[in-house]
């Protein structure tokens, strides 16, 4: 099911995400001074993000334990996404896209067979769909936003430590039924001049599968994660990359921002 899931979103973005081209209408006004170029700003436009700095974290529940925020984890690799812009009119925008997460939570337990506590440590790399509303200064990219998206993990990891650089169990698998099939979400954050933004987004379905079973090859099954519940928050801090969203270059209509 997460393979068909997968490549149903793959389909969702080369069919209708492809970048929308949109012809810029300009006007010359005349001044006493000079000649000024003035741009509408085209209402379909495409861009890059890039997180290059993410921290993620869980609200814990255990049965028979507190309730409790998981150590964060940090990552700054492989979370990319591809943005599709579309601004009616300014204050208002709308967003939406194809993007590559990489989050996860730690845990300290302990287990029956090691005498020391351990680490472990869980993550997935997701590939989701964003859609959302921008409300702001969309030209100069002082914006705040909100939304949610969904988020279907097709890849994970987990690693067992003793101590801090003492490994000693490492597992990977494609498409694993460990973790939630989708995982959709809730998202709201803020940009600045010249498009940095810092983003919150919570998970509020299971991280894991409860319903997994491990069954031995003496044919006794256990569900390892019964009773775990793992709500993931993700803060993140990234750039936003336009391409052509204005007829004239950026960096000549800072040059006039300047002179005004």
């Amino acid at each position: 099911m997460k393979k068909n899931i997968f490549f149903f979103l793959l389909i969702i973005e080369f069919l209708f995400f492809n970048p929308v081209i949109a012809q810029n209408i300009s006007e010359a006004i005349d001044t006493p001074a000079t000649k000024v170029l003035i741009s509408t700003p085209r209402r379909f436009y495409f861009g890059n993000g890039y997180d290059f700095l993410m921290l993620s974290t869980t609200i814990l529940k255990k049965t028979g334990f507190e309730t409790k925020l998981s150590t964060p984890r940090f990552t700054g690799i492989v979370n990319i996404g591809f943005n599709y812009h579309f601004d009616p009119n300014q204050p208002i925008g709308f967003f939406t896209g194809l993007g590559l997460k990489n989050f996860g939570f730690m845990e300290h337990k302990k287990t029956g067979t090691h005498k020391s506590p351990v680490t472990i440590k869980r993550r997935v790399y997701t590939i989701g769909v964003p859609l959302g509303v921008k409300i702001g200064d969309m030209r100069n990219r002082n914006f705040v936003f909100l939304g949610g998206g969904v988020d279907v993990p097709f890849n994970y990891r987990e690693k067992i430590f003793i101590k801090r650089h003492d490994k000693i169990e490492k597992t990977s698998e494609w498409f694993s039924e460990q973790t939630a099939t989708v995982m959709p979400y809730l998202f709201v954050g803020a940009s600045v001049n010249p498009g940095f933004i810092v983003k919150a987004s919570y998970y509020p379905g299971n991280f894991m599968n409860q319903d997994y079973t491990i069954t031995t090859s003496t044919g006794v099954s256990s569900q390892p994660y019964a009773g775990l519940v793992a709500q993931t928050i993700v803060l993140s801090f990234s750039i936003d990359v336009h391409y052509n969203q204005y007829k004239i270059q950026e960096r000549e209509y800072r040059a006039q921002k300047t002179k005004k």
